[in-house]
């Protein structure tokens, strides 16, 4: 057993010293989830990003008797908070993914924070040096992305239910903005085995006023741009590709508004200065940009400037007003995320999403691509066991011509088996780092766990196609969805204020068609078919009953 830290207010009062000091909001709610981290009681928050939880559960390490491990996906995100926490004296490591970890510091406990990326828990040497120094708090961002039923799902969280294990079951505080009930469930069942607390109810800010339009062809067009000019800023406007990002910023911009765009074909330099203008405090100004700015963005993507294209985890602007999604997104857990960026000061927020029916193929495909399948997963998988025999290291483009796909695709895949420590992946080189059996039977997981994903995504869209089609409370029907005990009406949004701002055409009937739910198999090249089948994460919050997917060919 761990030791404990009584909560007195003078720690509390410490703790408000410490947030200052680091640069965080101090909040009231704080001292609750100080005194759950630090007593040793499981703590999982599932309050809407920026609510200062991050902020929480690292004061809580800092405040813990012994070393605390902060685990976080976001590389960059870690390595500025390594030098923070330098500065301020409070002795920092991190722990990255295939790199020489700083054992001999923790063996020492020189440290007092070790900060890891998930996958670095695979390693068993670094996760024996944590045990035999003491673990006394094990802080968990993003903790969502361990289940399969979320749509941001990471295999390179696998490592972290052995990892708490070996650790000897330190207190553990998990961060999952926005978490519907299954996830939740998924995140204490995975790390949280004794009876363990939530934090937050709701996955949307209170403050927030939701309205969903329906709008079709050049209506959509109009509407979005009178909806901007109307609504307070600053704002935020979200479109599905670059090339709508620049025929809306091109259109505000003609109508005198103060407007800016940022996507990925955009320069490092022009992304930079565009976003620094927007983002200067007291302007009222409106950003244009991709739905990658959502901070549940992919994080290791950069352009040949080394600049990370998926940009939202820098949107620190917590006095915007408004946001626009100009086209709908993938998922009602996409949608709560993006809406997270709005009100994060405390005040009012307003959203608009428009909704049209002919988007749902645009989107299927969206996910599709965004999905790896098990037959790419096992090209894969056959190509580093082949170059193995003839080079230690080989290149991302030698990868692509073995596996018979995209170097953006072996790119893509590459980082996710470097996320996992499976492989060590630098400037387009590669190299196996763990033995071929092993590689084989993590890709086999690897696979089924996105079979479950993806079969669920075509479910995903559906419910942001019955969002559109709720006579209700937007705000509410989300909530609902999420599991949320306190899924009431907001009395904010036009619908429980009884104004009908839907265009005329919003009573058709909606264009509906579900993707079918195909059945997925796996075969190896040494080995018949597989018959066996696996079984996902219960769906709490979509029915209760297990999906199930057969293991074969995925094609």
């Amino acid at each position: 057993m761990q030791a404990r830290r009584p909560v007195t207010p003078s720690l509390v009062r410490e703790a408000a010293t410490l947030a200052h000091k680091l640069g965080l909001a101090p909040e009231a709610a704080q001292a609750e989830a100080l005194r759950a981290a630090l007593e040793g009681t499981a703590t999982l928050s599932v309050e809407p990003r920026g609510s200062s939880r991050e902020g929480t559960g690292l004061l809580a390490a800092l405040l813990a008797p012994q070393m605390a491990l902060v685990v976080g996906p976001d590389r960059t995100q870690l390595t500025e908070l390594e030098g923070k926490l330098d500065r301020a004296g409070f002795p920092a490591c991190l722990l990255d993914v295939g790199g020489r970890a700083p054992l001999g510091r923790i063996s020492a406990r020189a440290v007092k924070v070790v900060l890891a990326l998930p996958g670095a828990l695979a390693s068993e040497t670094v996760v024996r040096a944590l045990a035999a120094a003491g673990v006394s708090l094990m802080v968990v961002l993003e903790a969502h992305r361990l289940s399969t039923l979320s749509p941001d799902f990471s295999p390179a969280y696998s490592p972290l239910a052995s990892a708490v294990d070996a650790l000897g079951r330190p207190a553990v505080f998990a961060v999952a903005p926005g978490a519907t009930s299954g996830v939740r469930q998924a995140v204490c069942e995975t790390l949280m085995p004794c009876p363990s607390t939530t934090l937050g109810g709701r996955v949307l800010r209170e403050r927030l006023s939701l309205e969903v339009r329906v709008a079709r062809g050049e209506a959509r067009q109009r509407e979005l741009v009178q909806a901007i000019r109307s609504l307070p800023r600053p704002l935020v406007a979200l479109c599905a590709r670059p090339r709508d990002v620049d025929s809306l910023h091109s259109a505000l911009r003609a109508q005198g508004l103060p407007a800016h765009r940022y996507h990925e074909e955009l320069r490092a330099g022009v992304r930079a200065a565009e976003q620094l203008e927007f983002s200067m405090p007291g302007d009222r100004r409106i950003l244009v940009a991709t739905s990658s700015f959502a901070p549940s963005g992919a994080l290791h993507e950069e352009d040949p400037e080394g600049v990370p294209l998926r940009y939202g985890r820098k949107a620190h602007k917590t006095d915007i007003r408004s946001l626009v999604r100009c086209q709908p997104p993938t998922s009602l857990e996409q949608l709560t995320d993006e809406l997270s960026l709005v009100g994060r000061d405390g005040q009012d927020g307003r959203a608009i999403v428009f909704y049209d029916g002919s988007d749902r193929p645009a989107l299927e495909a969206e996910t599709e691509a965004a999905r790896p399948t098990g037959e790419q997963l096992l090209l894969l998988g056959r190509a580093l066991e082949n170059c193995a025999f003839s080079a230690p290291t080989l290149t991302t483009e030698a990868l692509a011509l073995e596996a018979r796909t995209s170097r953006r695709t072996a790119e893509s895949l590459a980082g996710l088996l470097a996320a996992m420590g499976l492989v060590s992946h630098e400037s387009g080189w590669l190299r196996l780092t763990c033995a071929e059996p092993v590689l084989r039977r993590e890709l086999q997981k690897v696979a089924e766990r996105f079979a479950t994903v993806r079969a669920l995504d075509a479910r995903r869209i559906g419910d942001v196609s019955s969002l559109a089609a709720h006579a209700g409370c937007p705000a509410a029907f989300i909530e609902q969805r999420a599991g949320s005990a306190e899924a009431h009406p907001c009395g904010r949004c036009p619908i429980c204020n009884g104004q009908n701002v839907a265009p005329a055409d919003a009573q058709l009937p909606l264009r509906e068609r579900h993707a079918p739910v195909r059945r997925f198999t796996v075969s190896s090249a040494s080995e018949g078919p597989a018959t066996t089948t696996f079984h996902s994460d219960r769906a709490t919050g979509t029915g209760g009953a297990p999906l199930t997917a057969k293991l074969a060919d995925f094609r």
